[in-house]
């Protein structure tokens, strides 16, 4: 239910910071956002116009489109870097997780690359 309404939620604040455009409103970047707003995007351009124009191709690639002006809004699973902030505003609205899983014969005991991982979340 919590997920349904988080959703929900975030699918509305777009349409209503989009409504104020003429045309269709372009939305692009990240696959995991894109596949949890699709249905509600669906469901929204059966009754309405302008319409949302829905592009799942990664969260770099949106996000490069909208510093290019060249969709109305960009969503990321990632965050901006120092250089996308100077001339973009992001808002977080969910977390994404993420699982490493293996098979219990799997021979591996310990993360090898645990500096690496430890680098990242700096």
């Amino acid at each position: 239910m919590f997920k349904a309404f988080s959703y929900t939620t975030i699918f509305t604040a777009l349409l209503f910071s989009s409504s104020t455009f003429a045309a269709n409103t372009v939305i692009a970047g990240s696959t995991s956002v894109s596949t949890l707003l699709e249905p509600f995007i669906d469901e929204y351009n059966k009754d309405n116009k302008p319409l949302v124009d829905l592009q799942s191709i990664g969260s770099s690639a949106g996000i490069k489109l909208l510093v290019d002006d060249t969709v109305n809004l960009a969503i990321s699973s990632r965050e901006l870097t120092d250089k996308e902030k100077e001339t973009l505003n992001s808002t977080l609205s969910l977390y994404d997780a993420i699982a490493i899983v293996v098979h219990p014969d799997n021979p591996i005991t310990e993360f090898i690359y645990r500096e690496h991982l430890e680098n990242l979340s700096r």
